[in-house]
């Protein structure tokens, strides 16, 4: 599941590595940019592609991994939360989560 979510993370312009304190996604600085134009842009298909990773990964007990996700997610996007559909965050709820809460003081919101 690791090498799957790392080359998927790859694709959306992301790195995945495993740190003392657990795993950390972060845009990789030499595809990033080019990657995002691919799918940063409102209401992008990529959005449900991402919404489905969150809660499959929070389903198969990779909960850090999701919060990392998450946390690498604190980019000026959104997803289209307003048919309804749950954010990412109460898709990734649970402690690995509320981790996430206490060590960061600015979480990203995808309702705004």
């Amino acid at each position: 599941m690791w090498t799957s979510l790392a080359r998927l993370l790859r694709f959306y312009g992301f790195t995945l590595r495993q740190t003392d304190d657990g795993p950390v996604v972060e845009p990789d600085d030499d595809t990033f940019d080019e990657r995002s134009i691919e799918w940063v842009t409102p209401s992008n298909h990529n959005f449900l592609r991402i919404t489905r990773i969150l809660r499959c990964l929070t389903e198969v007990g990779m909960g850090a991994e999701a919060c990392a996700f998450l946390a690498a997610l604190s980019l000026p996007i959104a997803p289209p939360s307003d048919r309804g559909e749950l954010t990412w965050q109460e898709l990734v709820r649970g402690p690995s989560y509320e981790a996430l809460l206490a060590a960061r003081t600015e979480v990203f919101d995808p309702r705004l």
